[in-house]
């Protein structure tokens, strides 16, 4: 019978500690778990930049392109300086393939500043890379 008792004891002790970690965020995820929805990422297209390209409106960053984070969380950012690193957020070609070709080259990104809880984030919409 003790051994019944503590058993459920700490299952009830083990499912509060997992829901208190989790955010009040829609569909009840974690807050670190939420991305954007398919709509965003498909209405999102990351380019080279052209003289043809729309970039009114758009911040004008330049930095290294590089990691973040450890591994297996790291994530694309733009380093600007010593503290200065904003994470880029782009159309799934760009973050999951042309990245790993751009990653430690200097270039200039075109885009929007997104609001984010832990990071400083920049919507990528174009790129180019610096001459040196």
């Amino acid at each position: 019978m003790k051994n019944l008792v503590y058993i459920v004891l700490m299952g009830l002790l083990a499912a509060s500690c997992a829901s208190s970690d989790k955010k009040s965020t829609p569909n009840n995820q974690a807050s670190s778990d939420v991305q954007p929805t398919a709509t965003q990422q498909d209405s999102l297209v990351t380019q080279p930049f052209s003289t043809a390209a729309d970039t009114v409106g758009l911040t004008k960053i330049t930095g290294q392109l590089n990691y973040t984070g450890n591994e297996p969380f790291t994530r694309p950012a733009l380093f600007v300086s010593g503290s200065e690193a904003y994470v880029l957020i782009g159309d799934q070609t760009f973050m999951s393939e042309t990245f790993n070709e751009l990653n430690g080259k200097r270039a200039t990104i075109y885009g929007k500043m997104k609001k984010s809880k832990n990071a400083a984030e920049l919507e990528v919409h174009y790129y180019k890379l610096s001459e040196q």
